[in-house]
């Protein structure tokens, strides 16, 4: 099973993850899973589920996260929000605080 194809149970019901393929803003709250396939994602207001950021790309969290972020080997990730849930950064990834200094506590794949 690809991420793409992760399902969400929201309200009882089976949600499909949200593809990025393409620059893309999220402002206000979404529900479920944002998987970045393409472009830059800018996480502005609140998920509440988890964010998968392929290789080689860029996700910028200004808002909050409530839930699992998933960063793949060459892509990066800077949050000047908040993380409320896990991370996981695999090898030759790039998260950074907001300070623009590299993070540290990430867990390692």
């Amino acid at each position: 099973m690809t991420r793409a194809h992760i399902v969400n149970v929201i309200y009882g019901r089976e949600v499909p993850s949200f593809v990025v393929t393409k620059d893309y803003s999220q402002i206000g709250t979404h529900k479920g899973s944002i998987i970045v396939e393409g472009g830059h994602t800018t996480i502005r207001g609140t998920l509440q589920g988890s964010l998968h950021v392929e290789p080689g790309l860029m996700a910028t969290i200004l808002g909050k996260v409530e839930g699992s972020v998933h960063v793949e080997a060459g892509s990066t990730v800077i949050v000047h929000g908040a993380i409320e849930g896990s991370a996981s950064v695999s090898e030759g990834a790039t998260p950074h605080h907001r300070s623009g200094r590299q993070a540290r506590g990430f867990r390692s794949q």
